[in-house]
């Protein structure tokens, strides 16, 4: 599903309409941070404060820990029968 979307994300980069759409998308959104630039700043601020933030919770995360294998005891104890023979 993931390659399908990344393939028609492609075919509407290579399409020229679609090109001008998209610069136009942007200089609108570069006219209205220079018109509003004090909540633009806030926007773009929070936007880089919940990345560090995402990144922090994602490098302190603890570690798990696999929990022992419960037939871990049994196959000991077979090997060990199976070493005494």
């Amino acid at each position: 599903m993931r390659n399908a979307i990344l393939f028609g994300l492609v075919i509407l980069g290579i399409a020229p309409s679609t090109r001008l759409r998209l610069g136009g998308v942007m200089n609108g959104w570069l006219d209205w941070m220079s018109q509003y630039q004090i909540l633009a700043g806030t926007f773009m601020a929070l936007l880089f404060a919940a990345g560090v933030s995402a990144l922090m919770m994602v490098r302190n995360a603890p570690v798990r820990v696999e929990p022992p294998s419960p037939m871990a005891k049994y196959l000991q104890e077979a090997d060990a029968a199976v070493d005494d023979d």
